[in-house]
């Protein structure tokens, strides 16, 4: 297929599901309450938390399936007991959900970012993590990815969570209900700040947060239109269905494990105290990793990596979804000094072996290790780290393709 007509069968696709995009938020959303604690300066928008209300907005539409981003600068200064939340969810009592909440914290102490998930209104999914930036100096982007197989919560474009579709393992996947998009601010002081410990000090307020850069693109979901003719509209192929976005890019797998091992400091899925059991969605018991020495690992996936020259040889390993799409398992071929690398097109379960598809090469077995902690994780990781720094090993993104 030439380049042009891909470009109008993506246009056509964004026609035919009712894609909006828009960086002007009276285009796209509306305020839900405190329609005084809204200024506006241009582009951004500014809303307040005072001791007298908190506020917050709202999207004029629902959606299912899509992405929605905005680039938000968080409260300066003295956050503490403040919470900035951007998420989207549902109506009832079973509600689908999936939230963004920023948590405040004292001046030069850092925000706290906690997500969470409900399905069918039941959540206590939560994971928090420390940023890479201040979040209070400038815009970020922030976004959710939601598609049939997966949603990604991304921090300027880094995954720093991805929740899998498992129905085949009979957990529910939040694909059935349109969702809205929604921000606000509030005070919850009672739990938001080191478990309550910290009180909101009024006497620093208003606690501002700033926003811009306002897109959805995602399948619209008239209020006219029965759920069901909705769903079966929006599922039936949008740009979010593409076969690449239905996991992770390797590229990103690896920024997903380089946040977990660096920035995450709370998983649900490792509290005992709450789940003596492990959860069963646990998103660290997803996956295996291959472990091979001297070897570069692939994913078995959609499109074979093209043909590629690395100068050096280093350990390496990779994560592959393999809860959410079973048969596909991280592959390993051996490298010498500018050997092209091509994948085998085989794919392999753990503990079994197979041959390299370059000639003059021996077969190499290597294993998998399944339910890998987020602690191995980072070791594992930091193993990797360690190789870069003293090899100059290549840009892993130019894998991705």
């Amino acid at each position: 297929m030439s380049k042009g007509y891909l470009i109008l069968g993506i246009f056509a696709a964004f026609a035919v599901v009712g894609c909006v995009s828009s960086s002007r938020f009276d285009e796209l959303y509306q305020p839900s309450w405190a329609m005084d604690h809204f200024t506006y300066e241009g582009e951004v928008l500014k809303m307040k938390l005072d001791n007298y209300s908190g506020a917050g907005f709202s999207s004029k539409s629902k959606y299912m399936f899509g992405k929605v981003t905005v680039q938000i600068k968080l409260v300066e200064g003295d956050s503490a007991g403040t919470v900035t939340a951007f998420y989207m969810s549902s109506d009832g009592p079973y509600h689908n959900e999936f939230d963004f909440e920023f948590l405040g914290n004292t001046t030069g102490e850092p925000y706290l970012v906690q997500t969470n998930v409900y399905v069918n209104g039941v959540g206590n999914r939560e994971q928090r993590l420390k940023l890479w930036f201040d979040p209070t100096k400038d815009f970020h982007s922030y976004s959710l990815l939601w598609n049939q197989r997966q949603v990604v919560f991304l921090v300027d474009e880094t995954p720093v969570r991805v929740h899998s579709n498992l129905e085949h393992k009979g957990i529910p996947y939040p694909k059935d209900q349109a969702m809205g998009v929604y921000s606000s601010i509030w005070n919850a002081d009672d739990w938001a700040t080191q478990g309550g410990r910290v009180k909101t000090d009024w006497s620093h307020a208003p606690f501002i947060a700033s926003y811009r850069g306002f897109e959805i693109n995602g399948c619209k979901c008239p209020d006219a239109v029965a759920a069901l003719d909705n769903m079966r509209r929006c599922s039936s192929g949008g740009w979010w269905d593409q076969p690449t976005l239905s996991e992770l890019s390797l590229h990103q797998s690896h920024q997903l494990l380089w946040v977990r091992a660096n920035h995450m400091v709370y998983d649900y899925c490792s509290d005992a105290a709450r789940f003596p059991a492990t959860p069963v969605e646990d998103g660290s018991r997803a996956s295996s990793i291959w472990i091979c020495n001297e070897t570069i690992s692939f994913r078995a996936g959609l499109h074979p990596p093209k043909r590629y020259s690395f100068r050096k040889t280093l350990p390496w390993t990779v994560l592959s979804n393999a809860d959410s799409h079973p048969s596909i398992k991280a592959q390993t071929v051996p490298m010498t000094e500018e050997t092209p690398l091509i994948p085998p097109p085989a794919r392999s379960t753990p503990g079994s072996s197979f041959t390299s598809a370059l000639q003059h090469h021996p077969p190499l077995v290597c294993h998998a290790v399944e339910n890998i902690s987020h602690q191995e994780e980072g070791r594992l990781h930091d193993q990797k780290e360690n190789h870069d720094a003293q090899d100059q090993y290549p840009n892993t993104s130019q894998l991705d393709n």
